[in-house]
């Protein structure tokens, strides 16, 4: 009985010592097993953030810098060619910047020689912005010596000197031509004598008359202000002082005379 229980006792110890010994290799086998997958997700932890970081800030970085990039080239493209439109539009408009038709009267009054003298007409002018040139024509009529055809014509070169043409200070040199016809009295010398009297009223229907023209240099000074109804259509206020001295065809008849007339103006650019 003594020898079967020792034998039981020492089986017992192996066993134990067997078990002991068994789990201590298995502790070290699992001690040595985990740390292996420990490392792997260290390692794939470590570069994981790195590269996760890295695009985070790339995808920011050109984002902001890309939007306002395309946003300004947009508004900057669609800027500059409404930009460029308006500057071609004022170059037409302007002295308007392009060529430009003024049409205004030309009801003026002055003087012509020791007479007062009216004008009933009209002028007219292409200009530039720094240059133009006027045309005008009237009724030309003196008073007292109320003559019984009458006109005068004429051109001026306008300076602006601003370089806003029409609608701006102007002065400039010209010429004028001024027509003055007179009808004969056909009675005013005769006496009661039959053959003057058919003489007079022949030559009176012959309407022979005393004609004189004048010509002779002038200047012209003015002012306009043109309010823009339409791009392309203006109304004109304005006035002008035109002075010079003509030159008579028949001095011994009608002398050289002094040529002045202030014109308040009114009229049309387009």
């Amino acid at each position: 009985m003594r020898i079967v229980s020792m034998k039981s006792i020492a089986v017992t110890i192996l066993f134990a010592v067997i078990m002991l010994a068994g789990s201590q290799i298995m502790a070290q086998e699992t001690d040595e097993a985990a740390p292996a997958p420990a490392e792997p997700p260290a390692t794939a932890a470590q570069p994981a953030p790195a590269p996760a970081a890295e695009p985070i800030q790339l995808q920011t970085t050109p984002v902001k810098e890309t939007a306002p990039d395309s946003g300004e080239t947009t508004e900057t493209d669609m800027t500059a060619p409404e930009g460029d439109k308006p500057a071609e539009g004022e170059n037409q408009e302007s002295p308007k910047q392009k060529s430009t038709w003024t049409l205004v009267d030309r009801v003026s009054v002055g003087v012509l020689g020791s007479d007062l003298a009216a004008e009933y007409g009209f002028q007219a002018e292409w200009s530039a912005p720094h240059f133009g040139i006027s045309f005008f024509w009237a009724h030309l009529q003196p008073y007292p010596d109320e003559t019984d055809f009458n006109w005068d014509l004429g051109f001026v070169f306008h300076y602006y000197p601003l370089g806003k043409g029409p609608g701006n200070l102007y002065v400039g040199p010209g010429f004028c031509l001024a027509h003055l016809e007179r009808d004969r009295d056909p009675f005013g010398l005769l006496v009661a004598d039959p053959i003057a009297v058919t003489s007079g009223l022949t030559r009176f229907e012959g309407r022979q008359r005393q004609k004189f023209e004048l010509i002779g240099p002038i200047v012209e000074i003015g002012y306009r202000h043109t309010f823009q109804v339409h791009s392309a259509f203006g109304i004109t206020l304005g006035i002008s002082a035109t002075g010079g001295y003509l030159f008579s065809d028949q001095v011994r008849f009608y002398d050289n005379s002094a040529y002045f007339v202030v014109t308040p103006q009114f009229g049309f650019s387009w």
